[in-house]
């Protein structure tokens, strides 16, 4: 669907559905930056830009809550203070969830301290030290205000599977007892293909791998009838995001009364992407039968209600979705030991506990 130009100073006018796109700051319409055309590009004035995945701003929420509700306030090892250690990626996504992170574990514990240290996003993963890192981090020395206030409770590590792969095993050689939690991006095959189950008992958050009902259960049996594995982190979001943009596209051809499809523009699509998430509608499920349901709604002028995999893809204003997230833990695999609901309640409550893959 991207006609790209080689000439910068024409316009590309094509929506654009991301599916691991997760930096708080896109979809923002109050994001800075200091260069005016990412600043633009983020606050996504002009609509272009959807996302199939939650702003980290409900993980960096669901996390300050498990971290503080530990121990006392926070404090595990004692020394009565809690004190947080957050590594990231030194790029936007890195610095958007590390301070969302940081806010929303200074509004529950005030008197807490929070040290931020960042690794070079453009690192050699096999050349950086990241012993080097692991030292900064489980020291009493806080990186972010140059001051000894005690061993931290826990780290969070926000950052992308092919450096999660070498700072986690960095972290294993420590034999550091520090509490480490990893993000989304920790949910990622190589990881476990790298280090096995010297990861075993490792803990994280991520959004939850399906959604609920019957797309999640369609989606997951077509995956494993394909290639005989079930939905890993991300699969659902994916599809989704080709979803989304297919269903859209037939409805911009409906609704403009276009005979010739190859006349249907970006700027039609875009205005269609809400369109298939008609609360009035039908529900059509993922599948190829629910697909078929929906072409021939659109073709009735009758309206649908896309049911996504990985959740409703109800896109708001702003192009973002809201999903379920998920705590989980490694044991020979990824499993979910509990899921959250962000889709009726923004605040994410518990559903349940549960156990899979």
């Amino acid at each position: 669907m991207l006609a790209y130009d080689g000439d910068s100073s024409h316009a590309l006018e094509v929506p654009v559905v991301c599916m691991a796109c997760t930096s708080p700051a896109i979809n923002d319409p109050a994001a800075t930056d200091a260069d005016p055309i990412k600043q633009a590009a983020l606050r996504n004035g002009k609509g272009w830009n959807f996302r199939t995945t939650m702003s980290d701003a409900y993980q960096a929420r669901l996390l300050a809550h498990m971290l503080v509700a530990s121990g006392n306030k926070g404090d595990v090892n004692g020394d009565g203070h809690f004190k947080l250690g957050i590594y990231a990626s030194d790029d936007p996504y890195g610095h958007g969830f590390a301070d969302s992170l940081k806010k929303n574990v200074l509004q529950l514990a005030p008197d807490a301290t929070v040290e931020q240290v960042f690794h070079d996003v453009k690192a050699v993963p096999t050349e950086y030290a990241w012993s080097r890192d692991v030292t900064k981090l489980i020291d009493k020395r806080n990186e972010s205000t140059g001051r000894a206030d005690g061993i931290p409770d826990a780290v969070v590590a926000i950052s992308f599977p092919k450096f999660e792969v070498h700072f986690t095993k960095a972290w294993l050689e420590s034999g550091s007892k520090v509490r480490l939690v990893h993000t989304h991006n920790f949910r990622a095959a190589r990881v476990l293909e790298s280090l096995s189950t010297a990861v075993n008992g490792q803990e994280g958050t991520s959004q939850a791998v399906l959604g609920e009902g019957t797309s999640a259960r369609v989606f997951s049996e077509d995956l494993k009838g394909l290639n005989g594995q079930l939905p890993a982190f991300r699969d659902a979001a994916a599809y989704d995001a080709a979803m989304t943009v297919m269903l859209a596209t037939l409805q911009a051809i409906h609704q403009n009364k276009l005979k010739n499809p190859d006349q249907v523009t970006g700027a039609m699509i875009r205005d269609s992407m809400r369109a298939i998430n008609d609360r009035k509608g039908e529900p059509v499920d993922a599948g190829a039968a629910g697909f078929a349901r929906a072409v021939q709604l659109i073709r009735e002028d009758r309206a649908i209600d896309y049911q996504g995999a990985s959740g409703p893809c109800d896109y708001d204003a702003n192009g973002n979705i809201v999903a379920q997230l998920a705590r989980f833990r490694v044991d020979g695999q990824f499993v979910d030991v509990e899921k959250f609901d962000c889709v009726s309640n923004r605040e994410c409550p518990p559903i349940r506990k549960v156990s899979g893959k």
